[in-house]
């Protein structure tokens, strides 16, 4: 991890709460501390700090830095130790979940977990955790497809393009089975596009999943050259840190394709669709929670007391 220095750590939090309009609300009571260990003081720096006996994930040099930071740590304490275990998985295991094997076909509704797990989903438990994150992506894209019609009943052929896509991203297509499972008279031709993709070649899709990776940007030339596909998603993209994504946005609208867009928390989203406003998207769903979010948090690389969700937040937008 590379963290800011502890001003900037707290900055950066309070500036989120400012976006969020959030009022800063009395931290519960702390854990006690552990015995010394190889961490830093995320206060101070000072080395053979001691950990939150509770998460295990910040250190403290002492009471006295442990009491200053209560007011960030205390509320981000049981995520952060949510974060830890599931690391320690994923260092054993690939980040892959467990599933239920039925797949409901198109018909059912699917308007969160509990329609697909066919019960609410424990974000206490390590395994509910990895399945979210593994279903995260398709499910968010065929429970839009189907509720605004992007997809519709006997469709022969079905097309997503995936900008800003990550090898990371090209590990989980065994996940979009659900699309075809759900729509089994639809062919879906899945394109992953992003720069990190150069060299990378397209992994074999369940059937009746066409897979095909493009590297490089998302840009006008390229939209050209595709098509129009019947879905565009950035899944977690980071809109506003990339200056790049301003010309994609801009293609793709001007194409008619929809646009989705996924964010790690709210207050990045509302950025986010300052953007696409500015862009001339239409609003089809405006910002708000993704009821397809994964319940897995990672921690932030520079924010020892923050968390983020894959796909916690979404907006999806189309060209006028």
């Amino acid at each position: 991890m590379d963290l800011l220095a502890y001003p900037a750590q707290v900055a950066e939090l309070e500036a989120i709460q400012r976006i969020l309009g959030a009022r800063p609300a009395p931290p519960p009571p702390l854990a006690p501390l552990g015995p010394p260990g190889a961490g830093r003081c995320v206060v101070c720096r000072a080395e053979r700090a001691r950990p939150c006996s509770a998460c295990g994930a910040v250190a403290y040099c002492g009471p006295e830095h442990h009491a200053r930071d209560a007011r960030w740590h205390a509320p981000a304490c049981e995520a952060l130790r949510r974060a830890e275990e599931d690391g320690a998985h994923c260092r054993s295991d690939p980040p892959r979940g467990e599933p239920p094997p039925a797949v409901a076909q198109a018909g059912s509704p699917l308007g969160g977990w509990v329609d697909r797990l066919g019960r609410p989903p424990d974000p206490g438990a390590p395994a509910d955790r990895r399945s979210t994150r593994w279903l995260s992506r398709p499910l968010t894209v065929v429970s839009l497809a189907e509720r605004l019609g992007w997809w519709r009943p006997g469709a022969a052929t079905f097309r997503v393009h995936v900008a800003g896509a990550t090898p990371y991203e090209l590990e989980q297509v065994p996940a979009w089975r659900e699309l075809t499972e759900r729509w089994p008279e639809t062919r879906v031709h899945l394109t992953w596009i992003g720069p990190e993709l150069v060299g990378w070649t397209a992994p074999q899709g369940p059937e009746r999943l066409a897979v095909s990776v493009r590297g490089g940007l998302y840009d006008p030339a390229l939209v050209a050259d595709l098509g129009a596909p019947d879905a565009v998603v950035a899944f977690d993209a980071g809109l506003v840190r990339y200056p790049s994504w301003e010309r994609t946005v801009r293609a793709v609208l001007a194409a008619r394709a929809p646009l989705v867009v996924t964010s790690y928390s709210p207050w990045e989203l509302a950025l986010e669709a300052r953007l696409l406003a500015a862009s001339g998207g239409r609003h089809l769903v405006p910002p708000g929670p993704n009821p397809f979010a994964s319940l897995a948090p990672l921690r932030s690389s520079t924010i020892a007391n923050a968390v983020r969700y894959e796909n916690g937040w979404l907006a999806a937008v189309q060209g006028g």
